[in-house]
């Protein structure tokens, strides 16, 4: 991953750096996906489409930032009917049981590439330490007086760590290692109400 310099982001963003605003997704210009491995010879992917979530954030003290996302299981999409039905199932997301999924920072941390978001991930009915590594791609102006931020990040998780996630088709039908992908567009709270698109 591209390294960003912290000077050059805090320049971007001085009317509002000095303490840690809330920022809100931007569902309409973000994505949370997934791929994993199927029989061992392609990756299989998919997405959510129904998610929120908030971020507090200081470019001049990103290691004070804290996330907040919660995803709603069923929204699942493969482009698949049949299979995004299964997903939703017993057998994989179990949505009657566990309708939401949930990231919450514990702590943030820069790294070389941007920073480390380390916090509890409920999913499937399990809760379990994480950490998302995210690089900062930066601020701009939208034409209706918004400020906006981008964050990208990506981590690899265990199903065997979610307890019976998917357990009736181990590898290599299906590979253990799930990779999420969230691409986050997000606007300060306090002028949100003046985006429109």
């Amino acid at each position: 991953m591209k390294v960003f310099a912290y000077a050059a982001l805090i320049a971007l963003v001085l009317p509002v750096a000095g303490e840690a605003k809330q920022w809100d997704i931007d569902t309409g210009h973000s994505t949370v996906s997934f791929e994993v491995m199927h029989h061992g010879i392609a990756k299989s992917t998919g997405r959510f489409n129904d998610f929120d979530g908030v971020l507090h954030f200081d470019p001049a003290k990103p290691d004070a930032a804290s996330v907040e996302v919660t995803i709603q299981a069923g929204s699942v999409d493969t482009g698949n009917e049949k299979r995004d039905g299964h997903l939703a199932s017993p057998d994989f997301f179990n949505v009657e049981a566990n309708p939401v999924i949930t990231f919450k920072s514990t702590s943030v941390a820069k790294s070389d590439d941007g920073i480390v978001a380390k916090g509890m991930l409920n999913f499937n009915g399990v809760e379990r330490e994480v950490s998302f590594p995210f690089v900062f791609m930066g601020t701009a102006q939208d034409p209706w007086g918004g400020t906006r931020a981008g964050f990208s990040g990506e981590t690899k998780l265990s199903r065997k760590a979610f307890g019976e996630f998917g357990a009736k088709y181990p590898e290599p039908t299906l590979g253990d290692e799930v990779t999420v992908v969230m691409n986050l567009e997000v606007v300060l709270a306090e002028e949100a109400a003046a985006t429109t698109e």
